[in-house]
């Protein structure tokens, strides 16, 4: 569907790697993790503690962990 509609396909893998070199490349070089930055993409998307938990299949604790 995507391919047809025009638009480039790619596996989620290679979309989640792209996106946080996107990210690193924004804000600059630093030492956050690849989960770090899922996280803090999704806190920028205004997304709950839980609402991450559960995109992420991880606990809210571990998401707080990231946070810090």
């Amino acid at each position: 569907r995507t391919v047809l509609s025009g638009k480039n396909y790619y596996c989620p893998y290679v979309e989640r790697v792209s996106r946080q070199l996107e990210i690193q490349e924004k804000i600059g070089k630093n030492d956050l993790t690849l989960r770090e930055l899922d996280v803090l993409k999704c806190l920028s998307e205004g997304k709950s503690t839980q609402d991450i938990a559960k995109e992420l299949c991880v606990s809210p604790n571990t998401v707080n962990t990231h946070r810090r």
